[in-house]
């Protein structure tokens, strides 16, 4: 017979102080139980108020059907502690007559704590999982795509940029001059190079009239005088550091002299160049 059978039986018989079936375990704590179809007589019943929010045992009905003069009830319920308890004793009329003629209907609960222990069993230490999984490869492809963006912005740009200066020290002062006059004279030079065409254009006379290793600032006031050299670097001047001011400078008419003089020079070789080719300031 089953539990929930030999309580409705024992519900009809009228009395019934039997435990639930033995073969049965009872529920343990904390678990929510449901008995159904359980006859009681006389008039409807309804579950007592909580008037304890601590206390042990709750009880609820789910569903009440008539039953002839009687009714029929299903219960829920759910125990804090081990123990037994009577479900009659959670109830009362909803006429307000006392319930003295209720069976009782006794349920059990039980506990699967050793006896005396009160708090559950505490946790023993774990292994930490090994970290893996989806954060690792997670991890991993970021440091991956971070050190591959860093090679594409410093390992492949550092070999071209070397690349570039030393084929720039090959050059000679007429091979690094000739592209900056014809860029300045087709209005393509960029902003930050015509800094180099003015230290080109003065090393160009340098040259040209044998001035030596004169600083700089000796060098330009020498230049200035020179009845070639010196309209050229003035216009200049005005071009580079006061541009517009002047709308009598005519970049292209400036620059030409010295491009037909560059024509008019054999190509020099890499080899013929000295350490004083260039004009650093």
């Amino acid at each position: 017979m089953s539990r929930i059978s030999l309580i409705l039986v024992c519900a009809i018989m009228g009395s019934c102080a039997s435990h639930v079936d033995a073969e049965t375990p009872p529920p343990t704590v904390g678990m929510p139980e449901r008995i159904e179809q359980v006859v009681l007589p006389g008039p409807e019943l309804q579950v007592r108020p909580l008037e304890d929010r601590h206390a042990p045992f709750v009880l609820r009905i789910v569903a009440v059907y008539p039953h002839g003069t009687d009714h029929r009830y299903d219960f829920e319920y759910y125990a804090l502690e081990p123990g037994e308890y009577n479900l009659s004793d959670y109830l009362q009329r909803t006429d307000g007559t006392t319930p003295d003629d209720l069976p009782e209907i006794i349920v059990e609960y039980q506990s699967i704590l050793p006896e005396g222990q009160v708090f559950p069993t505490s946790l023993g230490p774990t292994k930490i999982r090994r970290f893996g999984g989806y954060r690792m490869w997670a991890a991993i492809a970021t440091i991956v795509w971070v050190a591959g963006l860093f090679a594409l912005m410093f390992v492949g740009r550092k070999p071209k940029l070397e690349k570039r200066e030393a084929k720039q020290e090959t050059l000679s002062p007429a091979d690094r001059l000739r592209p900056l006059i014809r860029a300045a004279r087709r209005r393509t030079l960029p902003a930050e190079e015509r800094a180099s065409l003015e230290r080109a254009v003065m090393a160009f006379w340098r040259d040209e009239l044998d001035l030596g290793n004169l600083p700089p600032a000796e060098l330009s006031q020498q230049l200035k005088t020179h009845p070639d050299a010196g309209p050229m670097l003035r216009g200049l001047e005005m071009w580079l550091h006061a541009p517009g001011s002047d709308p009598s400078v005519d970049l292209d008419e400036l620059l030409r002299p010295i491009e037909d003089r560059l024509d008019a020079q054999p190509q020099p070789t890499a080899a013929s160049q000295s350490p004083r080719d260039d004009l650093r300031t």
